[in-house]
């Protein structure tokens, strides 16, 4: 058995789900709740069959993807998973939580032809590979997942790495798990058709996008008065214009954060399904209201 050590953690999308594709800041952070690594040795259980049989799919893709061919050593690629290589992962697919950005992530590191060191132009390449699991990628998940560490963008397309993040005295949050899957694609879909009309547009611009930027520099700057005031903001703006993102079984929760002021709930990635992103000025007000078993604190 040959298995490489070095994990590829999930991500967790804190701010500019959808909003980055349009200009907004985003906020990303590694996941280390969950995990992928190579492996190559036959699959043992069902799940784990399943897993090699989509990265074989996934491989059979980029071999008819001329961008590929020029990013990516495909035939070691194609050779290595015939022969039983594949990533191992306990990321929970449909979830937002970077099951295919480590999977891209762990491609991309051991057969880049000329791995990229600009952060830009490495996300840009990220985001070709990813397409095919979204059917639009920002790069970004992938991304977070190659360096392992907290980035920032900028409204200009800039990435910055940031140092991990610790827990705070002024907030917290957690992730809140649906159980439900959501499938990433047509929710895009979703969302680009929405843009079409005018009056979304103009709501998204002139609400939702400044939102996550005051969200972000609250965020950033530990002010919990501008965090919350923007994270209602968001909230209330993906519970009324994108509701189809919102899984069903959790609107009731994301009303009565609302109603209470208790705490405030907002996608998680594409949303649909998998977690949503609570935050409140006190865990007891998440603890009280969600079982235990359905919360992971990742600040």
């Amino acid at each position: 058995m040959n298995e490489s050590s070095k994990a590829y953690y999930g991500k967790t999308m804190l701010f500019g789900e959808y909003s980055v594709i349009l200009g907004s800041k985003a906020l990303v952070s590694p996941l280390k709740s969950f995990s992928g690594h190579w492996k190559n040795c036959q699959p043992a259980a069902e799940h784990e069959l399943l897993l090699q049989a989509e990265l074989l799919k996934f491989v059979k893709h980029l071999e008819t993807q001329e961008t590929a061919t020029t990013l990516l050593h495909l035939d070691a690629l194609k050779q290595q998973t015939q022969d039983g290589l594949w990533v191992d992962a306990d990321i929970p697919h449909g979830y937002g939580a970077g099951s295919s950005g480590a999977v891209v992530a762990a491609i991309y590191e051991r057969f880049a032809i000329a791995p990229q060191k600009d952060l830009v132009l490495l996300k840009r390449e990220l985001a070709n590979l990813e397409g095919y699991f979204h059917g639009n990628s920002s790069g970004l998940d992938p991304l977070c997942c190659l360096l392992a560490q907290p980035l920032l963008v900028e409204n200009d397309g800039q990435i910055e790495v940031l140092e991990p993040f610790t827990s705070q005295d002024q907030f917290v949050v957690y992730l809140h798990d649906s159980r439900l899957s959501g499938k990433t694609a047509p929710l895009m879909a979703y969302f680009h058709q929405q843009m079409l009309h005018q009056s979304f547009y103009k709501k998204v611009k002139q609400q939702w996008l400044p939102a996550v930027d005051d969200a972000i520099d609250g965020f950033m700057n530990k002010d919990e008065t501008l965090l919350f005031d923007s994270l209602h903001v968001i909230s209330t703006f993906q519970l009324n214009h994108l509701q189809p993102m919102v899984p069903e079984n959790i609107a009731e929760a994301w009303k009565h954060g609302h109603a209470t002021g208790d705490f405030t709930m907002k996608l998680c990635g594409s949303g649909g399904g998998g977690f949503s992103l609570v935050f409140a000025n006190d865990s007891r007000k998440i603890n009280t209201y969600f079982p235990s078993e359905d919360l992971i604190r990742i600040l």
